[in-house]
């Protein structure tokens, strides 16, 4: 699972100033990682209408589904940790990124690209 402080390098590539992401109609304005932090802890739990769904899954699709989950986090893992700098490069690598890996409970997928978004453009 990927963790809010993996996106300490956004906050660092916008030195340390508020950070605004856009998502759907509303905007989200953070003025550190720790509010980051603070804002998305509660969307780290499962909602108990998907553990409802995710009981009635064939343990087949529940593998399928693990070992995507395990495959993104380690691409993210790799591209976090070997990228010194925010720059053009690492920002096309999340781009690439398969984003409907993501879970959509909490809005995941709008709120990874809104951080994507807020990178800046040349570094």
């Amino acid at each position: 699972m990927v963790t809010t402080h993996k996106f300490a390098s956004v906050f660092r590539a916008v030195n340390v100033k508020p950070i605004t992401l856009h998502i759907g109609n509303s905007k989200l304005t953070f003025r550190s990682l720790q509010d980051f932090t603070f804002v998305l802890a509660p969307w780290t739990s499962t909602p108990a209408a998907r553990l409802a769904k995710v009981m009635q899954s064939s343990p087949a699709n529940l593998t399928q589904e693990a070992l995507e989950i395990q495959k993104l986090g380690v691409r993210l893992k790799l591209l976090i940790g070997t990228q010194p700098k925010v720059d053009e490069e690492f920002i096309a690598e999340l781009r690439a990124l398969e984003l409907h890996a993501f879970t959509n409970d909490y809005g995941w997928r709008s709120l990874f690209n809104a951080l994507i978004e807020a990178l800046p453009k040349s570094a």
